[in-house]
């Protein structure tokens, strides 16, 4: 029988304290690209668009766009080519300091068993490339300043994906998708949601509808893992896609107080967007070893500090159903997307919450 992982309380807390002490992230300089196919069926054309102005809203000038060929019949060549000089293009224009690179991708996707998370342009389409693809560039990455990466990708992307990075010491690489589909909770019905051309009201233009509303509503930072949430509450997303390829917590930024060269004036200045409303339900199944925590003292010191965490204990058994300890909490999304970093801790379910 397979042992099943364990995490500690110590762990447990350590990982609450720094979603609540999460240091902003300074940059030098801020590069993005998005990459679309030429033959694309999706109206991707348009999260173009979207994808500058989110860009922008987060004071990012040096935007790169990337149009796969109807006649490519290699696109993973263009693919790693054009990221590669977005890298390269940044650490020119400032070679000192952290950089932050974003990598957005609109339009078909599936997923291969075999091989993994693949992208394509349209139904019948013979040509593909694959995650690795926006990824080798970054691991292949050796010379040049430090920096984070922020990959958004807005298409039918699988739960299952585990793409094998070469990080940087230090580096964060965060994988943002709209929507997951669990084999675990509908083994038997296979879902492939797809892209539709006539659907306006996409991943890409959500976030930067959410991101403009933040800036405006004069908040000073903001987090990807907190957007990503935010903007699938309305559709009830049982979970959607973030992952941690590198790194352990999410990138928290500052929002210009400028748009477009114009500087905003708010009515008031808040520190950092509410996390959504609504709340994951995590599990967390503890190591049965007093010398590594006692899990009613940390039940007891997470309640302490849930006005101000909104981390809230949904209940704790000291014996499990194979005897092991297990905290369960209610907790906004980006700290699940945290917690889960641990083995032994999974997101069971989302849920709306009233505070």
């Amino acid at each position: 029988m397979e042992l099943k992982q364990q995490t500690t309380c110590v762990e447990v807390e350590t990982k609450l304290r720094q979603c609540v002490e999460l240091p902003r992230c300074i940059y030098s300089h801020k590069s993005a690209i998005t990459i679309i196919w030429e033959n694309d069926d999706t109206n991707a054309g348009v999260d173009v668009f979207h994808f500058r102005e989110f860009a922008r809203t987060l004071g990012v000038e040096d935007v790169h766009e990337c149009e796969i060929s109807g006649a490519n019949t290699v696109p993973s060549i263009c693919v790693e080519g054009a990221i590669a000089s977005c890298i390269k293009s940044s650490f020119a224009a400032q070679k000192i300091g952290k950089h932050l690179i974003i990598i957005h991708y609109a339009g078909n996707g599936l997923y291969d068993p075999r091989r993994g998370q693949y992208f394509y342009a349209a139904e019948g389409s013979l040509h593909r490339f694959y995650l690795e693809s926006l990824l080798h560039p970054v691991s292949t990455c050796i010379d040049g300043p430090a920096f984070d990466v922020v990959l958004i990708i807005d298409a039918y992307c699988s739960l299952s994906i585990t793409p094998t990075v070469q990080s940087k010491f230090g580096q964060t690489i965060e994988l943002l998708a709209p929507f997951g589909y669990s084999n675990d909770k509908y083994d038997t019905i296979v879902v492939e949601p797809r892209r539709s051309a006539n659907i306006t009201n996409t991943f890409t233009s959500k976030i930067s509808q959410v991101l403009t509303q933040w800036k405006f509503l004069g908040f000073r930072d903001m987090n990807f893992a907190t957007l990503l949430g935010v903007v699938q509450e309305p559709e009830n997303v049982y979970k959607p896609i973030h992952k941690f390829l590198a790194g352990s917590l999410p990138i928290k930024i500052c929002i210009p107080r400028y748009l477009n060269g114009v500087p905003i004036y708010p009515q008031e200045y808040r520190q950092e967007p509410i996390p959504g409303q609504i709340d994951g339900l995590i599990t967390c199944r503890i190591v049965p070893d007093p010398a590594l925590g006692d899990i009613k003292k940390l039940a007891q010191w997470i309640e302490s500090f849930a006005e101000r965490t909104r981390v809230y204990v949904h209940y704790v058994s000291e014996f499990g159903n194979d005897g092991t300890p297990i905290l369960a909490l209610r907790a906004p999304f980006h700290v699940c997307c945290v917690l889960e970093s641990l083995p032994g801790v999974v997101l069971k379910d989302r849920r709306y919450t009233l505070f």
